[in-house]
């Protein structure tokens, strides 16, 4: 007994992969692909080629030893896709048919849906693939799937729809459907994204990087007390000056003409000259 498998890849991210084998009567395997595949194709399932490679004609000898535990086994070690749909069309008389789709995910037992199409044409044929079709992705969808946080960072955590889950690297058992992921790092969040989980698959996220601490503005220091220093210290050197000035008037023959003026001009242009210096020396430490 052959299978038709057409060599097909679609890049759709709504869901994950699915590869897609049919057997039964012959004439019927091309159409029953046909309607297998666009029913996927308009879920935005990609479709996987050849998802059991060389083992698909040992697949399909499990289902005619009626051996499910057989086919479940070779589907687990052989498949390359996600999950996959089987799917076969019986001829029972003229045009009546009995049509049963599998849907396998791995570590989970398949999901079966039957239905017979009495007097088959081709629009009956493609309404009922829809059915059984429609019923299998309600069935899958109640199956969990896992989000794996592949790595960690120091100080970390994550959550899972707004509930903390602990540090990477981690592994949770979620129900199929979207989620949201958000890292957060000292009480901050760092990124939030919405996932979707996939009924029997595993989704790896990266944490993300930590942004770079931008350097803290250095503070501007006042320099009110470096300017009174230098104002106060000018001030006092001014007034030095006069006093030296009138010290000096009179001559040696006249010394007592401003009795005390170099004196008293001396000390204060003395402490003026610090204070300018000073003043000049600490604003230039800022």
């Amino acid at each position: 007994m052959r299978i038709v498998v057409v060599l097909l890849v679609l890049c759709g991210l709504a869901h994950a992969d699915v590869g897609v084998v049919v057997s039964g009567e012959p004439t019927m395997q091309a159409t029953l692909m046909t309607h297998v595949q666009g029913w996927l194709q308009t879920r935005e399932y990609p479709l996987v080629a050849v998802p059991l490679g060389t083992a698909a004609n040992s697949f399909i000898d499990c289902f005619v030893m009626d051996d499910m535990a057989c086919a479940k086994r070779t589907f687990e070690a052989e498949t390359k896709a996600t999950s996959i749909v089987f799917a076969r069309a019986d001829l029972m008389t003229g045009r009546d048919y009995n049509v049963t789709v599998y849907w396998f995910l791995k570590g989970h037992e398949p999901a079966v849906q039957k239905a017979q199409c009495k007097g088959c044409d081709e629009g009956q044929f493609a309404a009922i693939v829809a059915t059984l079709m429609t019923g299998l992705e309600k069935t899958v969808a109640q199956v969990n799937g896992k989000l794996r946080v592949t790595s960690g960072i120091v100080g970390m955590s994550v959550s899972i729809d707004n509930t903390p889950v602990g540090t990477g690297p981690l592994e949770k058992e979620l129900a199929a459907g979207p989620h949201q992921v958000a890292f957060t790092h000292s009480g901050k969040v760092i990124e939030s994204r919405p996932v979707r989980i996939e009924p029997g698959a595993t989704l790896e996220v990266a944490p993300p990087a930590l942004p770079l601490e931008s350097a803290e503005p250095k503070q501007k220091k006042s320099r009110t007390v470096p300017a009174a220093l230098v104002i106060g210290g000018a001030a006092l050197a001014v007034v030095g000056g006069v006093f030296l000035y009138y010290g000096s008037l009179g001559g040696p023959d006249e010394p007592y003409v401003y009795d005390n003026a170099t004196e008293i001009g001396v000390p204060f242009t003395v402490a003026g000259a610090v204070g300018v210096i000073g003043g000049v020396i600490w604003a230039g430490t800022f």
